[in-house]
C-alpha cells in the first residue's frame, strides 16, 4: 500500500528536522575580525563637525538656531516656548541657565513628567538636551531614564532639543562609544534623524504620525 502524499507543510517540517540533525555550532574563531574602515570626518576638527551636522539637518527640514553662549541658548528657548504648554526634561538635565527660565514661567504651562497621560497628551511642546549628535547623519541620541523621559521627545507635536558643543560627534561610531557603558542600563536609546515621518498610507510621505512632526535644534557653543 503506498504512503499517502505529503503535503507541503509536511515536506517543511521534514526539511527543518533534517537541517536540525546536521546543524553544527561554529567553532570559536579566536581571529580578530578587521574593523570597519573609519569615516574621514573623524579625523577632521570639530568645526568641520558643526559644518556637516548643519549641513545635514538642512537636508532634513530641521531649523537650527545657533546661539554664542547658554544666555542665548536660554533666550532662543523660551522665545520657541512662548504661550504653549511644555514638557521638558528635568531641570538637573537642562543647562542650568534654560532651567532658571523655565522656573519664571506662569504656573501650569510647564507640564510635570509624573502628570496623569490624559494631561500630558495636552503638552503643545517638548524640550530636551541630547546625549550624542552625529555630525554625518544630523541624529540626535537621546539615552531613555528617569531623568530622561522619552514622552519629552516624542509626545508633544513639537521637539525643541539643545546641542552642546561637547555632545556633537563626527560619527554614530564615535556616539555609541560615547555612551557605551550608559546604554545598557537605559530603558531605550532613541536615534532621532529629522522629523517623524511615514509612508504607510498609500505610499504618501506624512509627518508627525508617529512622532513630532516638527524638530527644532537649538545649537549652542
Amino acid at each position: 500500500m503506498s504512503a499517502a502524499p505529503r503535503s507541503a507543510r509536511d515536506e517543511i517540517l521534514l526539511n527543518v528536522r533534517a537541517a536540525l540533525r546536521t546543524a553544527r555550532i561554529p567553532a570559536d574563531d579566536s581571529t580578530t575580525p578587521a574593523s570597519a574602515p573609519r569615516s574621514p570626518l573623524e579625523s577632521q576638527p570639530p568645526v568641520a563637525w558643526r559644518a556637516r551636522f548643519l549641513a545635514e539637518l538642512a537636508l532634513l527640514g530641521v531649523t537650527v538656531h545657533e546661539a554664542p553662549d547658554e544666555i542665548a541658548v536660554a533666550d532662543r528657548v523660551v522665545t520657541l516656548i512662548g504661550t504653549r504648554r511644555l514638557l521638558a526634561w528635568p531641570d538637573p538635565a537642562l543647562p542650568a541657565a534654560v532651567a532658571a527660565r523655565l522656573s519664571l514661567l506662569p504656573a501650569g504651562q510647564r507640564l510635570a513628567a509624573a502628570a496623569p497621560r490624559s494631561e500630558l497628551a495636552t503638552a503643545e511642546i517638548g524640550l530636551t538636551t541630547v546625549d550624542a549628535a552625529v555630525a554625518e547623519t544630523g541624529s540626535l541620541l537621546l539615552v531613555s531614564s528617569a531623568d530622561h523621559p522619552r514622552t519629552a521627545s516624542m509626545l508633544p507635536p513639537l521637539h525643541v532639543a539643545i546641542v552642546r558643543g561637547r555632545d556633537l560627534l563626527p560619527t554614530f561610531r564615535a556616539a555609541l562609544e560615547r555612551l557605551r557603558d550608559r546604554i545598557p542600563l537605559a530603558s531605550a536609546l532613541h536615534l532621532i534623524t529629522g522629523p517623524s515621518r511615514t509612508a504607510d498610507i498609500e505610499l504618501q510621505l506624512t509627518l508627525g504620525v508617529h512622532g513630532p512632526g516638527a524638530l527644532v535644534v537649538v545649537l549652542g557653543p
